[in-house]
């Protein structure tokens, strides 16, 4: 198998951004997720999303959690920076910019950001703030071969193309590529240098998530090289195939794997356990994980929600989402990355059900 290191033949054309409102129902998002090594920070998925219904306004979210309980947050729908270049996605406070495809990107977000904490978001509470001046930059250079979902197995492919999951996973190309970073965090006073790691999630296609109903999303790096990534959805009540997609880099080898045992989100108690098994064809591989910081809110924004700059209401599905960063051991070796998971509220089942009926 290839070397997880060399990724020099995906197309550099690829990462390029449009410069034109696509389709109306195609999404052009890139998300990020870091953490600092030291585990004084993380950003729990920064995101900017265009719509091509709504293509010059765009969604905006800074979110960043603390191992003291702290969050920062900011959500908005903000104009496209213009002019539009393929180069770099933009829109009021932030801005992604490519600096050599597949190798390196920036962040940049410069703008408000308001204080909370998990347990007021977890209360349903309005974020008491203050508000303050939030600038955040990154440098990031990629670590290991980006997963492109649905290419590890031909049944993966198939459900993302065919199957009813595949329109909550999105379908078009979504990719997750691991990274290192460095950069500077800076609200108000507080100053932290950061240097960690992180993940990039670039994305464009149709996507309706409003069916989901719960998911499990976990994915570091470690020193080693060795890395995993995976995602599972819970079984579908019609008992057709649920979502369940996975690998580790191991040996300087990429091995597809499935969950077998994931730590779905029955109970938003803490410690949090965020243990799960993989399944791959040398054996069965397990990962212990605890949780580190975090953020919870009921919904996942997206520019549907927003006309102009209002928050239109809507009812909301009232599945809890848990975004965060989690510390990792795979056999004795440790590292930081990101958990997100969902679940409906109502379900008490055992935290490491099988993973799902498929």
């Amino acid at each position: 198998m290839r070397d997880p290191s060399d990724w020099g033949d995906l197309d550099p054309a690829l990462e390029a951004f449009l410069l034109a409102p696509p389709e109306p129902d195609i999404r052009e998002a890139i998300n990020l997720w870091f953490w600092d090594d030291e585990g004084r920070i993380g950003g729990p998925r920064i995101v900017l999303e265009a719509w091509g219904q709504n293509w010059e306004q765009r969604y905006v979210r800074l979110n960043l959690a603390f191992p003291d309980g702290r969050v920062l947050e900011a959500k908005m729908a903000a104009p496209a920076h213009h002019p539009a270049r393929t180069d770099r996605f933009g829109a009021g406070p932030i801005a992604f910019e490519c600096l050599e495809p597949w190798r390196r990107w920036r962040l940049t977000y410069d703008g408000t950001g308001r204080w909370t904490t998990v347990d007021a978001q977890f209360a349903l509470k309005e974020p008491p703030g203050p508000d303050v001046r939030v600038v955040l930059n990154l440098d990031t250079e990629m670590a290991a071969r980006p997963w492109r979902r649905g290419e590890m197995d031909h049944q993966s492919e198939d459900l993302i193309n065919n199957q009813p999951d595949g329109l909550l996973v999105g379908r078009g190309y979504n990719f997750k590529h691991l990274f290192r970073c460095a950069g500077r965090f800076q609200a108000g006073d507080e100053v932290i240098d950061i240097r960690g790691g992180g993940l990039r999630v670039r994305r464009r296609g149709v996507r309706e998530a409003s069916q989901l109903r719960g998911h499990c999303w976990q994915q570091a790096l470690f020193a080693s090289g060795r890395a995993f990534g995976m995602t599972v959805f819970p079984p579908r009540a019609d008992g057709g195939p649920a979502y369940n997609e996975a690998f580790v880099h191991l040996d300087r080898r990429i091995l597809p794997a499935r969950v077998v045992e994931a730590p779905w989100m029955t109970t938003w108690e803490r410690p949090r356990d965020l243990s799960f098994v993989l399944e791959t064809a040398e054996g069965r591989i397990r990962i212990e994980g605890s949780d580190l910081a975090g953020t919870y809110t009921t919904e996942i924004g997206d520019l549907r929600n927003y006309i102009g700059s209002e928050i239109v209401a809507r009812p909301t599905s009232r599945l809890p989402f848990h975004q965060g960063i989690a510390r990792y051991r795979w056999d004795g070796e440790e590292a930081i990355g990101m958990v997100e998971r969902s679940y409906p509220a109502a379900v008490t089942a055992d935290a490491h059900a099988p993973a799902t009926a498929s």
